[in-house]
């Protein structure tokens, strides 16, 4: 049980497309600007922009599959769309990849790159862009792995969020003594 590689190939392609699409034509200035807020608007901001984004995704995904012939799972492809749109959101809200950089720091150094110098950008896309990769994987796989995979990147993504928490928890703790 395996994904073919051109199916898996041309998926990235399509989500590629799809998230550029959707993350900079797509997206409009008062998602970009409120998304990150830490209340309702951001939230509601976040998910519409996530929502277009996913639509792009997934009418290229479909046009990808109709023109080459190529056979994929409805059920692998939604949840390869699903985990795309999931780490998307997260790291959309911004605090949380902030988190991340700064649970990262004494491997990464790159809060200071991050919070000083534009780095919130390339880190936020470098991210979106990776997962990519497991959002095809999943997408262009049978039924049963696609599960398999889909819950192994819940998982991660679980880290990575109780990651964040845990290092924004203690630089508060630290900021406020």
């Amino acid at each position: 049980m395996t994904a073919d590689p051109t199916a898996v190939l041309l998926t990235i392609a399509a989500l590629t497309a799809g998230h550029h699409a959707g993350d900079y034509w797509l997206q409009s200035d008062h998602q970009a600007v409120t998304k990150g807020r830490c209340d309702h608007a951001g939230r509601r901001a976040c998910a519409g922009h996530v929502a277009s984004l996913t639509l792009a995704q997934l009418v290229l995904l479909a046009l990808v599959a109709v023109v080459t012939g190529t056979g994929l799972d409805p059920v692998a492809a939604a949840l390869g769309l699903g985990v795309n749109a999931a780490s998307h959101y997260w790291a959309d809200r911004r605090a949380t990849l902030r988190g991340l950089v700064l649970a990262t720091e004494r491997f990464t150094h790159k809060l200071r790159f991050h919070d000083e110098f534009g780095g919130a950008a390339h880190m936020d896309q470098a991210w979106h862009i990776a997962w990519i990769v497991p959002a095809a994987l999943i997408a262009a796989s049978p039924a049963p792995l696609a599960l398999l995979l889909a819950a192994a990147s819940a998982a991660l993504l679980a880290a990575a969020d109780i990651t964040s928490r845990r290092a924004r928890a203690r630089e508060a703790a630290s900021t406020s003594s």
